[in-house]
C-alpha cells in the first residue's frame, strides 16, 4: 500500500502489521477488531500493534502524510478545509440498544483535521491531524485573557501553519487553507502576513466577528456595513445540499469584493490589510438568507 510505503515506525514489522490491520479494516472501518481478522493469530497481533510504545497517532499518519504530499505535488491547486470533530461513542453504543450513558462520565475526545481536495472535490488525503481531551470547562473571562499560544483555538493557527509549509515543499502549487467562523482569529491573519512570500499559503476564512476597520484618517467602519456598500462584481448559481429535513434547492448570489485594513487592538494585535469577500444570496427563501 502506498499509505505505508514511508512509514516512520521504527520498525519494518510495525510498518507490516500497520499494513494488514489497515487491509482488513478497509472494507468495513466501524467493524471491531476481532470481527475484521479473520483468525485469532491476526486479531492478536492487531492488539499488541496498538499497545507498542512507538504507535501513536503521528507515528500511524506519517506514510498516509508522505503520500499525500506527492499527491499535492500533481496539483496546481490544493484546497485544504480544516474543521473540528466531537468523537462521542455514546450515541453509537445507545444506537445498538445498549441502553442509557451517563453523559458526565464519558470521555468525548475531539478530532481536529485538515485534509486536503483538488477543486473538482478529489480527496488528496489528510495533512494534518490533533486529538486531545478537555480537561474542564473554563470560565469566558479566562478565554478572553488567556495567550492565545495557550487557547484551544490555537489549533486553528498550527494547521495553517503546516499548510504553508506544505506551500514551501510544493512551490509550484497554490495552496488554500480553509476554514468555518471558528477560525476568524486576528492572529491567524498576523501569522499569514508574517510569512515569507514563498511560504505564505493562501486562505479563504468565513467571518465571524463585525470586526471594526480602519479608512482613510481616524474614520473606522463595521465589516458588514462596508461590505454591503461595495459594488457587485458578478453573480453565480450555486448549488446548496439538503440538510435539516429542507431539501436542496440552486441559489443565485450576487459576490462583492474589496481590500480592508483591520483595525489593531491590544498590545498583541496590530492592524492588518486584507482582501474581504461578500457572497449575498439575492432572492433567499424565508429564513434561508445564505452569507
Amino acid at each position: 500500500m502506498d499509505e505505508v510505503k514511508n512509514q516512520v515506525m521504527g520498525d519494518t514489522r510495525l510498518n507490516k502489521r500497520l499494513s494488514n490491520i489497515l487491509s482488513s479494516l478497509s472494507s468495513d472501518p466501524k467493524n471491531s477488531i476481532p470481527c475484521a481478522n479473520k483468525t485469532w493469530a491476526e486479531t492478536f497481533g492487531a492488539y499488541r500493534f496498538i499497545e507498542n510504545d512507538k504507535v501513536n497517532f503521528d507515528s500511524i499518519m506519517s506514510g498516509h502524510k508522505s503520500a499525500t504530499l506527492e499527491r499535492i505535488k500533481a496539483q496546481p491547486v490544493v484546497l485544504i478545509p480544516q474543521d473540528t470533530t466531537f468523537l462521542n461513542f455514546a450515541t453509537d453504543l445507545e444506537s445498538k440498544e445498549m441502553g442509557t450513558l451517563r453523559r458526565k462520565e464519558t470521555n468525548q475526545q475531539l478530532l481536529h483535521t485538515s485534509i486536503a481536495i483538488t477543486p473538482s472535490r478529489v480527496n488528496l488525503g489528510v495533512v494534518e491531524g490533533s486529538m486531545w481531551q478537555r480537561d474542564k470547562e473554563s470560565s469566558a473571562n479566562s478565554r478572553y485573557t488567556k495567550s492565545i499560544k495557550d487557547k484551544e483555538s490555537r489549533r486553528w493557527l498550527d494547521h495553517y501553519e503546516t499548510a504553508c509549509q506544505i506551500q514551501e515543499r510544493c512551490p509550484e502549487s497554490t495552496i488554500v487553507s480553509i476554514a468555518d467562523r471558528e477560525g476568524d482569529i486576528h492572529e491567524w491573519f498576523q501569522l499569514a502576513e508574517d510569512q515569507s512570500e514563498q511560504r505564505r499559503a493562501s486562505y479563504i476564512v468565513r467571518a465571524k466577528a463585525n470586526r471594526t476597520l480602519e479608512l482613510d484618517g481616524e474614520e473606522t467602519v463595521l465589516l458588514w456595513d462596508h461590505m454591503n456598500e461595495q459594488k457587485s462584481i458578478g453573480q453565480y448559481t450555486v448549488d446548496i445540499p439538503k440538510r435539516n429535513g429542507e431539501p436542496g434547492r440552486k441559489a443565485k448570489v450576487s459576490v462583492s469584493t474589496t481590500e480592508i485594513r483591520l483595525l489593531g487592538k491590544g498590545k498583541s494585535k496590530r492592524p492588518l490589510s486584507l482582501y474581504a469577500v461578500l457572497a449575498k444570496e439575492l432572492t433567499p427563501p424565508e429564513c434561508s438568507l445564505m452569507r
